[in-house]
């Protein structure tokens, strides 16, 4: 079956009071262009799987001479020895070079939304001599031309996090990370079926720290202030992009700035990792793990951090499992339910508030948190000063269109 690409929803509700309306949050995609965030009025985004970027946004970025004709809804992009002319609504590209003349199909057709003609990003980032990247987990496009692939790249043994408060290095042994850092809170068997040491006691410090053969190799964190090998530094809007197995989160409302950062060698994902990643006890790992950074991200802003309320959660994974085995994204239950109500099914007491996001085509906590961290009425649900508690859910089934289904539930 093919994959849909991941999606959000958002419901927030008051006992008394209207309740606000559901809101789908569409994700915008940061585009970065040798290590610059692409500057566009019109943002890039995803139609059919694809990435479409502002026509004169991305050619200027790349150095390409382009043409826009209105009336004949066409475009013409010239990179000094080939011609690439595409036109609105069509698939088809004629390309011309040395005086030869080919056509050739595009995965989707060039559009124009709010007044601006966006175009296939992969296509003419490719065929302008760009290497382009997209990052699944991350939702980010990473382009680089080639004077920035000619570039010498150091390709750093360690990679080293740092907060106000502590240093940790890939390849420090378990013992060294421990008389830096402390025991861990918690140990989690997560991302790559790895053992995560999770320190949450005090979220100002949140981080998680993989280990692998009594070493560390890679780490997670969303914490106020960390910098990874100096480059990547939070609350910054300019950051290096070519660093190996780092994924970094942008926050769309704060300037795009980062605000999250994950160092993971793809080289720990195997057959057994993967099959590991569709199982119960990883979902529920990802529930808890997805948890930790809600708070993290509360106490960045100021906020109390939630209480994990087992009823709240189990309402929420019930959730995640009815979407995910009956194959529908919806707020609304087959059989007409809300959140609110799916709670005092299971015996949920009186509340204040309740509210729910949900999240589909995501397979980590991590990434779910990152996309509801980037869409406005998710955002403001995990912000909430009417919450106190909290529980999340998530469930996976392979025959459905989005795979994996999270749910997020509060309550105040």
């Amino acid at each position: 079956m093919k994959r849909k690409i991941g999606v959000l929803l958002s419901a927030l509700l008051f006992v008394g009071a209207f309740g606000a309306p559901s809101a789908f949050g569409a994700q915008e995609i940061p585009v970065t262009v040798d290590g610059e965030l692409l500057q566009t009025d019109t943002p890039a985004q995803l139609i059919d799987g694809n990435t479409m970027v502002p026509l004169r946004a991305i050619c200027d970025a790349l150095g390409a001479e382009v043409d826009w004709n209105a009336s004949e809804q066409k475009i013409t992009i010239s990179d000094g020895t080939t011609v690439h002319t595409l036109v609105v609504g069509s698939r088809t590209v004629t390309t011309t070079q040395d005086g030869k003349t080919e056509n050739q199909l595009i995965a989707v057709a060039p559009v124009v939304i709010d007044g601006r003609t966006l175009v296939p990003l992969r296509y003419v980032g490719e065929n302008l001599g760009a290497e382009v990247v997209w990052n699944a987990s991350a939702k980010t496009v990473t382009i680089r031309t080639q004077d920035d692939i000619d570039k010498p790249i150091a390709q750093m043994e360690t990679i080293t996090l740092k907060t106000p408060w502590r240093t940790i290095t890939t390849g420090m042994s378990v013992d060294e990370l421990i008389a830096e850092r402390g025991k861990p809170d918690r140990i989690d068997k997560s991302i790559g079926g790895l053992d995560w040491y999770v320190y949450n006691r005090d979220y100002e410090e949140f981080m998680m720290v993989a280990i692998d053969k009594d070493t560390v190799c890679g780490f997670y964190t969303n914490a106020k202030e960390f910098s990874v090998n100096d480059k990547i530094v939070a609350g910054e809007t300019t950051y290096l992009t070519n660093l190996p197995d780092i994924t970094v989160y942008l926050d769309k409302y704060a300037n795009n700035a980062v605000h999250a950062v994950l160092v993971f060698p793809d080289e720990y994902r195997s057959q057994a990792s993967t099959a590991y990643e569709t199982s119960t006890e990883y979902l529920a790992v990802q529930a808890k793990e997805n948890f930790d950074c809600v708070n993290t991200f509360r106490f960045n802003h100021g906020l109390a951090p939630l209480k994990w309320d087992d009823l709240v959660a189990e309402a929420a994974r019930l959730h995640a499992e009815d979407m995910a085995e009956q194959n529908y994204f919806s707020h609304t239950g087959l059989d007409g339910s809300q959140p609110h109500e799916r709670y005092y099914n299971i015996g949920g007491t009186s509340y204040g508030a309740y509210g729910e996001n949900i999240s589909a085509g995501r397979s980590t906590g991590i990434a779910n948190f990152d996309g509801w961290v980037n869409s406005e009425g998710h955002r403001n649900n995990m912000l909430h000063t009417s919450y106190t508690t909290m529980g999340v859910g998530a469930a996976y089934n392979s025959d459905s269109d989005y795979g994996y289904y999270f749910v997020q539930n509060f309550k105040g």
